[in-house]
């Protein structure tokens, strides 16, 4: 009785450390593959909020969730519990904590996620997250290209030149949504201009298609599309 005992305590166990079931793997992959990142963002916002709550909170498999819905949703709070996750049990990539590092937010910074720190469940003083480091996210396919109005590319720039008139010469993708776009998107900001920007040097900017991304520069407005989304302008037929 005792060995029985232990041999189904183990099986709860076990079952209870599962992140997720095959139904919720389709579900993941599906939304990623969709390209849109107004499908996929709530799939892994959903799925993050339930494995925080889980037995696997600590886990490679909860990390690339949080970092993902940090993509996908542009939330600092998600990206700051990815890096939470990876310092205790791993779970990123080199690029991917660049990002999480330079893109996260703290407490107080945006009002909008107030919330999501007041009752995060890694932030709980009496709480500590089970870990489970040999919990990985399942190999996701390829998010398709052209989909949705929406595309994110995330990149390691280097800006030069005076204050007043900095430009952007050369450009690494870190990553993007999706990704499959990125590269040729982020060749394009090569020659952007930003008046009286602060930071000289290299840094990681985030950059939005929706489905085109805008700068102004001395009163000029300068636009940049995904390619299939570009945009008629004024008197064309």
């Amino acid at each position: 009785m005792w060995l029985l005992g232990v041999l189904l305590f183990a099986v709860a166990q076990a079952a209870d450390e599962a992140p997720l079931d095959p139904a919720q793997e389709a579900e993941l992959a599906s939304a990623w593959a969709s390209g849109d990142a107004r499908v996929a963002a709530p799939v892994f916002l959903n799925a993050f909020d339930q494995v925080s709550r889980g037995a696997c909170a600590m886990s490679p498999y909860a990390a690339q969730l949080a970092y993902r819905a940090g993509l996908l949703d542009r939330s600092g709070y998600h990206f700051n519990m990815a890096m939470l996750i990876d310092e205790r049990v791993g779970g990123l990539t080199e690029n991917q904590r660049a990002v999480a590092d330079e893109k996260r937010s703290s407490p107080g910074d945006y009002q909008a996620e107030d919330r999501l720190y007041l009752f995060s469940p890694y932030l709980e003083a009496d709480r500590d997250p089970g870990e489970c480091p040999e919990v990985h996210m399942p190999e996701l396919p390829v998010a398709q290209a052209g989909q949705g109005d929406r595309a994110i590319v995330i990149t390691r720039g280097f800006w030069q030149g005076h204050r007043a008139s900095r430009e952007l010469t050369e450009v690494i993708v870190l990553d993007g949504y999706p990704a499959s776009e990125a590269a040729q998107l982020a060749s394009r900001l090569t020659g952007v201009r930003e008046s009286y920007r602060e930071d000289e040097g290299w840094s990681v900017q985030s950059y939005t298609f929706a489905p085109c991304y805008q700068y102004s520069h001395r009163r000029l407005v300068q636009t940049i599309c995904r390619p299939g989304f570009e945009r008629e302008t004024p008197g064309e037929d």
